[in-house]
């Protein structure tokens, strides 16, 4: 059996340590951005990403590395990597405006561009704009004007 020295296991570690914080820098400038609503204290947290507890199997959510509390009590939502007409990012579980075409299958005549309030919602896959009749493919055309727990907000 090959032995190997505790410097370069210790060497090793480190180099590991910087691979994994690299990718979390990396990951921060990427599409897998989260935010979340903390059920229990009825307030937005920042986490930064989520931990599964290996005794457990539950998840927990991390903000700047540190595991912060179960993800039983929180709600994440990911963002859709997509900004709205005014430039605010797009998450799940927002609220927008979007413009949409109405035609004769819709029951009005003649085409018609209107503008209605939906949600985002996720399902593995893609993000899309829930509304009664359709879903549509969340665009850059939309307008956040609040979220699910917020409600929506005013003009201003």
């Amino acid at each position: 059996m090959h032995k190997v020295s505790k410097e370069i296991l210790l060497e090793q570690l480190k180099s590991w340590k910087t691979d994994i914080e690299e990718e979390w820098r990396d990951m921060k400038n990427s599409r897998f951005r989260l935010r979340a609503w903390n059920k229990k204290k009825k307030k937005w947290e920042n986490p930064t990403g989520i931990a599964l507890d290996i005794e457990t199997g539950m998840p927990w959510w991390t903000e700047g590395g540190e595991m912060m509390e179960e993800a039983k009590d929180v709600i994440l939502m990911q963002c859709t990597d997509i900004v709205d007409r005014k430039g605010r990012e797009i998450f799940e579980g927002d609220i927008v405006k979007v413009p949409i075409e109405f035609n004769e299958e819709d029951g009005i005549s003649p085409t018609e561009l209107v503008e209605v309030i939906a949600r985002v919602a996720y399902r593995p896959g893609s993000f899309y704009i829930d509304l009664p009749s359709r879903r549509l493919e969340v665009t850059s055309s939309c307008e956040v004007i609040g979220n699910i727990y917020d409600g929506i907000k005013k003009e201003r």
